[in-house]
């Protein structure tokens, strides 16, 4: 998902420079990156809890709410 994420704003950037004649910062795309991606992660609803997605959750900082309600402890 994060590779998608990256050639898909990486390329709009590239089309906006050349055929657009806008351009953004480096921090800018990669602030666009990491939210697209964590909207996407924040719509699921059925990750099962243990430490390895714990983990991700809280480096992606994504709220709890994405682990099913069984499975939390």
């Amino acid at each position: 998902m994060s590779l998608a994420a990256s050639v898909y704003f990486l390329w709009r950037e590239r089309n906006a420079r050349i055929f657009q004649g806008r351009a953004r910062s480096v921090t800018e795309v990669t602030n666009e990156i990491f939210d697209s991606i964590r909207a996407k992660l924040s719509s699921w609803s059925t990750v099962t809890f243990n430490v390895q997605n714990r983990g991700l959750c809280e480096d992606w900082l994504l709220d709890s709410r994405i682990f099913r309600i069984n499975n939390c402890r």
